[in-house]
């Protein structure tokens, strides 16, 4: 599946190579982001008055290549700590910033923007939709191809920590949530939920290395631990059928965390009027588990 983001990391010759350098990249162009006006030049853009930043905008195919790993290696080649600038370079241009042009980005990027700020003093890294893009001009494209000596704020060190991410497999943590009330029967879906996602495809063998969930089981049903594991969760799949406030408790505490949530539920379940149209979660309905199992399949490829 292909999809675009726009990621701005100092000057765009440097970012630009060394997003080249994974796996899943099908384009790169380079060009100026979010300012104000329309064609700007880059003499224009180097006065600093016009909000534009050097930015790169990346294609990639979301089956190869995940929004988390392509954001790894953003973060890389970028120093957070700086406002209007990177390394050497000085100026509105060299502004850091991720703008996204996907709505169903933003929850994965304001969990890794979480995880992120923490690391560092100061964090200025933007996170906004993409307003405006214009192409550079032609001799800024794959610069660095056609002058392998020019200048590059990018360190080798970086380089070959880009290169390292393409030997590293993702591996997508899951937290799968559903009500113990639902007895016998939902206790089923859930044991055949949980050993799919661990076990049934290639697909999954390669995104879900671990399952962020401890299932204990007792005579009636089973149950999970408690919500700490969502901290540590990408994505929240739920069987909803069942009304319960626990299950309801992890999912408004999912959301807070910003992190994107599944729901299933059977055809009799009306769960969108019991959300009062809330657009967080993202609800399915389902006939059987094999319907389900399917959905869920079509849901981890996009991660």
């Amino acid at each position: 599946m292909e999809k675009t983001i726009y990621l701005a990391g100092g000057c765009f010759w440097g970012m630009e190579r060394a997003l080249q350098m994974l796996d899943g990249i099908i384009s790169t162009t380079v060009g100026y982001a979010n300012g104000f006006g329309r064609n700007p030049t880059y003499k224009e853009v180097c006065t600093d008055t016009t909000g534009y930043k050097e930015t790169v905008k990346v294609v990639y195919d979301a089956r190869k290549l995940s929004l988390r790993k392509l954001m790894e290696a953003y973060f890389i080649c970028i120093d957070p700590t700086q406002k209007n600038q990177q390394k050497h370079d000085v100026g509105s241009q060299y502004q850091v910033g991720v703008y996204y042009n996907d709505a169903s980005d933003l929850p994965m990027l304001n969990k890794i923007f979480a995880e992120k700020k923490p690391l560092y003093p100061a964090f200025y890294v933007e996170l906004e939709p993409l307003r405006n893009f214009y192409n550079a001009e032609d001799y800024h494209q794959n610069y660095l191809i056609k002058n392998p000596q020019g200048y590059c704020h990018i360190s080798f060190e970086e380089f070959d920590k880009i290169k390292q991410l393409n030997l590293q497999k993702d591996r997508l943590r899951v937290y799968f949530a559903g009500s113990i009330r639902g007895g016998r029967q939902d206790a089923e879906i859930y044991r055949q939920v949980i050993e799919h996602l661990k076990q049934s495809t290639d697909v999954l063998t390669e995104h879900v290395g671990d399952l962020s969930l401890e299932v204990r089981q007792r005579p009636e049903d089973i149950y999970h631990q408690d919500t700490s594991w969502l901290k540590e969760s990408d994505l929240v799949i739920a069987e909803v059928s069942t009304p319960s406030l626990g299950v309801g408790y992890e999912l408004a505490y999912a959301e807070k965390l910003n992190i994107p949530c599944y729901l299933f539920c059977r055809p009799e379940v009306n769960l969108s009027a019991m959300l009062t149209g809330d657009s967080y979660f993202q609800i399915y309905s389902y006939q059987n588990v094999e319907q389900m199992l399917r959905i869920i399949d079509r849901i981890l490829q996009e991660y």
